[in-house]
């Protein structure tokens, strides 16, 4: 089943103190009211003993898509504080957005922020729960 909306990168900066992003969301088809975008920072390999923790989440905001019709956009960005024990290279972000109703993830991406040239990866519409 295609995805209602489309989530695109406009671009994403990481210093040594912040994390920005922004993206922008596409309705393809109409939403429900109060459809919302989850953004989560996370950090790849920790390694606080012996064992490698992958993609841990590091902080999360939630937003409220304004937008319910298809055709229109909206677009968000959000500034994230950075730890300096941190590893820069291994600091990404992952972006969902889910129905209020039935709680689809109804599409989403990833990506790291130091990586050049790299499309983020796109879900597409999923049957993954957050709640």
């Amino acid at each position: 089943m295609p995805s209602p909306l489309t989530v695109s990168l406009l671009s994403k900066s990481l210093t040594a103190t912040t994390a920005t992003l922004s993206f922008r969301v596409t309705l393809e088809e109409n939403v429900p009211s109060g459809t919302n975008v989850y953004i989560f920072l996370w950090e790849d390999h920790v390694k606080p003993a012996a064992t490698d923790w992958r993609y841990v989440e590091r902080a999360y905001t939630t937003k409220t898509l304004t937008v319910t019709e298809q055709g229109q956009t909206e677009d968000f960005s959000h500034v994230f504080a950075v730890q300096s024990n941190w590893k820069p290279n291994d600091i990404g972000f992952t972006v969902l957005v889910q129905s209020p109703t039935d709680k689809e993830v109804r599409n989403a991406f990833a990506t790291k922020f130091l990586e050049v040239g790299v499309e983020p990866a796109s879900f597409g519409r999923v049957k993954a729960f957050y709640r």
